[in-house]
């Protein structure tokens, strides 16, 4: 499987080799400090960054941990998890063309905002292993995901590359990275965190009732403010 990997790697770097170098346009900063404050000074722009940044962390305390409570709490062996991660993938490589197809017709922002519920039910939906069999509930929970974050992860980029400066998009690329990234990173570990606290705590609470309460404040943040932070403009 490693060889299949690198044959993959070096037969990706020799096609991007072939990739036309597209000019990007200067920015009309010389310096670094005033180039830094040229997304930190666009208020649309900083906001959006930080509430994706906020919703990230939020999916980030618990979408990692799956295999923790599947394996260890759920007793699901390797070959089903296995199975549900591709079928989260497949998901949301097919996603991507109607999201796409959708962000013909709508702006960026308001597509963005699309994908929130469906992360959040997605995650949500765990709580319904207390009334139904668990393997339909994780394939179909596993399964919105992929639908969900496919969308969030292509409407970003656009978002990035559509509603942004052009001479000074490489800058702004480098904060929402910058910021989105320090969020993602510190949710896993809390997440870890909070799941040694819970861990005398009754089945259910460790099995979904986490991925519950993360899921209400995800719907939460997405009301109150996604729908006016993601307005079209």
């Amino acid at each position: 499987m490693y060889i299949i990997v690198w044959v993959c790697i070096i037969a990706n770097i020799i096609m991007f080799m072939f990739y036309p170098d597209v000019t990007f346009e200067r920015s009309a900063e010389s310096k670094f400090l005033p180039m830094l404050r040229k997304p930190l000074q666009d208020n649309s722009f900083i906001k959006a960054t930080l509430f994706l940044a906020s919703f990230l962390f939020l999916q980030n305390l618990v979408v990692p941990l799956y295999s923790y409570v599947m394996l260890e709490l759920l007793k699901i062996n390797y070959q089903t998890i296995s199975l549900l991660n591709v079928s989260q993938t497949l998901m949301m490589m097919s996603s991507f063309y109607i999201w796409g197809n959708l962000n013909a017709r709508y702006s960026n922002k308001r597509l963005l905002y699309w994908t929130l519920p469906i992360i959040a039910v997605s995650i949500m939906s765990w709580g319904m292993l207390s009334v139904l069999p668990q393997l339909p509930v994780l394939f179909a929970a596993h399964m919105l995901f992929g639908v969900g974050v496919g969308g969030f992860n292509q409407l970003a980029f656009n978002f990035m590359i559509g509603d942004t400066p052009k001479s000074e998009r490489p800058m702004y690329m480098a904060m929402y990275s910058a910021i989105t990234g320090v969020a993602a990173f510190f949710g896993p570990l809390l997440g870890g965190k909070v799941y040694e606290w819970i861990a005398d705590w009754p089945r259910w609470i460790q099995v979904f009732g986490m991925q519950l309460g993360v899921a209400a404040a995800m719907i939460v943040l997405a009301l109150v403010l996604g729908r006016r932070i993601l307005r079209d403009a």
